[in-house]
């Protein structure tokens, strides 16, 4: 259904109409008051001692709210203190526009591919020269950065002279604080990621075509190569990075005036890269802090539950009401308290089929407690004299979840008949895929290859030269534990239709492949690895690789030749991808902080996914193995997962949702050989687009 287009008030241009929600936030006088005091980063001092003491005691309250879910989602979600990314200002001013209504995948893919487009080549230190202009001398639109382009009017009303006489004024006064905090040369942890002259001089047509991916390039297009040449038009420069030392309240000021940039976006850019005091709101914030009760709502009308809410307050109004009770808390708490917060949005609580059975939070949660008594109203009658059980039907079972110990959720007694047989399957084989990759169940591990007897003489041969590796296996007998032949062993690879589970090699920095590779970021807590797949796992390819290379030797060295073919099978070669950690693959720069990844989220190297490598099997022994998630976003992955799947994935894992270039540092989709995406939307000329949950 085509939504309406309707006139936007304050710019005359046609938007998409959006109802209003049907819910507000129960905003009280004080809140209201102290917000008016620190919107304009004022200090909020009470000399009256009643409200000193209730505010004191009000933030001591949410203090310890934020702290026990900081520490709950750390051991969840894994660690997302503030480490340092590099990057100039303006990138993040720019990557905030590209992050608008889309996803954390768009957004980033995005920026990587304008970097791509219009790549920095090898700079010199920036000496910064300020060119100052008479803003009264400047007939051009002062007021272009916040207002857009003005209409020619044979009239000026009264207020839009003062507007622009009051803006002519904050223009000096802004130029007089670059001058006074502009540092020359510039740091070379700020420099720029992109050629911004050349994306502010290019066509119109070619900066959206390199931003076409996340939609809406062409507004988006347009605000960008705006931006530049106001700043150019009006400075000289488009350095940004006196904001980074100049006053707090005069920076959130100077940033609001940026046309296209909300309070939400200023305050991811002063948080993120500015490292101000600040805690942006966004969707994922709105709806987690409702859910939580952290926000009161005013009284819902009778036909709506909590669980059933689909739109959320405005989330300037939920901030207008946070901000005055998290203002006492230090930047480092802020940002891991958003970056988690945003995470959990995404893995826990989504807007749509909340994983609450996994959520550790729950017990405290108004929405699981709204769907768990709709759920057990909502119950049938009996039809018959059987007792029906109630915790059957409900969606969510009403049990508390200990992070320190695993406690058991009470089962039903159940008799079991005599010497029952152990299931051995671990994982719902009717969701794999059964093509040619897929590896068959009982093979244990890859350097396992079946032994393969194809004469008496051969087999003789083969254990006279046994590898220092077999030599060294020790053949003393170990006791095993009586369930231990029960425990399935990790497969290769686990495929499902929103996600695909491959076992993969974590590469040491001084292994022989890494040699031509990107050294790796030192603060990087990712590593390398090693994705093996096809030739050389499944049994069958073996068998017909076997013969083939059985054929090759009977014709080069005859039928009487000593060469032990066992070795040639032990020493089998695989073809195997390579894995960037995203931080090394980005040199460790990339706007605001680099919050769009996930912190154990790896690239594909494009190159050897469409050429993959030879690897001697004797340069996998004894490397570390662990699991990379292969899907679209981390919603999509996470989705249905157990509150430990989830913890593992994030402390032990990998997460994979893209490939990457590494010679024209662009993303690329991954091959459908790692993940074949069943959860696809058909767009424009019929072709399928892979979709995601992310929001």
């Amino acid at each position: 259904m085509t939504k309406k287009l309707v006139v936007y008030k304050k710019t005359r241009q046609l938007v998409p109409y959006k109802r209003s929600s049907l819910v507000d936030v129960l905003l009280d006088e004080e809140t209201s008051r102290v917000w008016d005091l620190l919107k304009d980063e004022k200090r909020h001092e009470e000399h009256d001692e009643t409200k000193r003491k209730y505010w004191e005691d009000i933030r001591e309250m949410y203090r310890m709210k934020v702290n026990s879910f900081i520490n709950l989602m750390h051991l969840i979600q894994g660690d997302r203190r503030f480490l340092l990314w590099k990057g100039s200002v303006l990138d993040s001013v720019v990557g905030v526009f590209l992050t608008q209504n889309v996803s954390d995948f768009l957004s980033s893919s995005t920026f990587m591919t304008l970097a791509a487009r219009f790549p920095v080549e090898k700079q010199e230190p920036i000496r910064n020269h300020i060119v100052f202009t008479n803003p009264k001398s400047e007939k051009t639109d002062p007021l272009g950065m916040h207002f857009g382009e003005k209409k020619s009017t044979e009239k000026k009303n009264k207020n839009k002279e003062e507007k622009e006489k009051l803006m002519e004024e904050k223009q000096q006064y802004w130029d007089t604080l670059r001058k006074i905090y502009t540092k020359s040369p510039r740091d070379s942890d700020h420099m720029d990621s992109v050629d911004w002259e050349a994306v502010r001089c290019a066509q119109a047509s070619e900066v959206a075509k390199a931003i076409a991916s996340r939609g809406q390039h062409n507004i988006i297009g347009g605000r960008i190569q705006s931006l530049l040449n106001n700043l150019m038009n009006s400075t000289g420069t488009m350095d940004l990075e006196w904001l980074r030392d100049a006053p707090q309240k005069e920076v959130k000021e100077y940033l609001l005036t940026i046309y296209g940039l909300g309070l939400k976006s200023v305050e991811c850019i002063r948080l993120l890269a500015l490292r101000h005091d600040a805690f942006p709101v966004d969707i994922n914030v709105a709806r987690i802090v409702v859910r939580l009760g952290w926000v009161p709502l005013q009284p819902l009308p009778e036909y709506i539950q909590l669980h059933n809410l689909e739109m959320f307050p405005d989330s300037n109004k939920i901030q207008q009401y946070l901000w005055p009770r998290l203002c006492t808390l230090d930047r480092d708490t802020l940002y891991e308290l958003h970056y988690q917060l945003i995470t959990f949005g995404k893995v826990f609580c989504t807007k749509k089929k909340p994983n609450c059975n996994a959520c550790p939070l729950r017990g405290d949660c108004k929405h699981f407690a709204s769907a768990s008594e709709s759920e057990k109203l909502a119950l049938p009658e009996s039809t018959s004299n059987q007792p029906i059980s109630v915790t059957r039907k409900l969606a969510f079972p009403e049990v508390k979840i200990s992070l320190t110990t695993e406690a058991k959720i009470c089962e039903p007694i159940i008799e079991f008949p005599a010497s029952p047989e152990p299931e051995t399957t671990k994982y719902d084989e009717s969701e794999a895929e059964n093509d040619g990759e897929f590896l068959n169940d009982d093979y244990e591990d890859i350097e396992d290859i079946p032994t393969i007897k194809l004469s008496s003489e051969e087999t003789h041969n083969c254990s006279l030269e046994e590898s220092e590796h077999d030599i060294n296996k020790s053949t003393s007998l170990v006791a095993l534990h009586a369930d231990a032949a029960n425990i399935p062993i990790p497969k290769m690879k686990n495929a499902s239709r929103l996600k695909t589970e491959r076992l993969v090699y974590v590469l040491p920095d001084e292994h022989p492949l890494l040699v031509e590779c990107t050294p790796r970021e030192k603060d990087d807590p990712s590593r390398y690895l090693l994705v093996v797949w096809t030739t050389g796992i499944n049994k069958n390819e073996i068998f017909y690789d076997v013969k083939a290379l059985f054929l090759v030797k009977k014709k080069v060295f005859g039928k009487k030749t000593n060469t032990s073919f066992c070795v040639l099978i032990r020493n089998y070669i695989h073809d195997v991808m390579k894995q960037i950690p995203c931080r090394t693959a980005m040199r460790g720069r990339f706007p605001l902080n680099g919050t769009y990844f996930q912190v154990n989220e790896v690239f594909v190297d494009y190159a050897s996914m469409i050429h993959p490598i030879n690897v001697p099997r004797k340069w996998l022994w004894n490397l570390e193995k662990r699991i990379v998630y292969f899907g679209t976003g981390i919603s999509s992955i996470m989705k249905g997962m157990s509150m430990q799947q989830i913890r593992y994935c994030f402390w032990k894992g990998f997460i994979c949702v893209r490939a990457f270039d590494a010679k024209t540092r662009a993303p690329r989709p991954i091959s459908s050989i790692l993940h074949r995406s069943t959860t696809a939307k058909v767009g424009k000329n019929n072709k399928k687009v892979p979709m995601d949950d992310d929001e």
